[in-house]
């Protein structure tokens, strides 16, 4: 995992000279569950186009959205994802309808 977590700290510094004004680990990783299969989510707030790639063998999902998007999704989940209900040690998340592999 360690590796894993050098390569979203290089993504984070490439994607922030790329123009992201914020980025937020999302996912397995996050949640601090991951397996050896886990990809690496990441919410990116600025311009870019969401993608899907691999990194030193680790599939990278990057959905990238404007703050006032991704403001939106928050305030009003039902309208850009689907709330699940996500085991007794967390809370209700939502997966935008527009994030990569979904």
């Amino acid at each position: 995992m360690s590796g894993t977590v050098g390569l979203a700290e290089q993504l984070v510094s490439e994607l922030v000279d790329s123009g992201a004004t914020a980025v937020a680990l999302t996912g397995s990783y996050a949640r601090g569950d991951p397996t050896t299969n886990s990809d690496l989510d990441l919410m990116i707030v600025g311009e870019g186009q969401s993608n899907l790639t691999v990194r030193v063998g680790v599939l990278v999902a990057q959905s990238w959205a404007s703050e006032d998007e991704y403001r939106g999704r928050f305030l009003d989940p039902l309208r850009s994802g689907r709330p699940f209900r996500a085991g007794d040690r967390r809370s209700c998340f939502t997966i935008p309808r527009d994030a990569p592999g979904f």
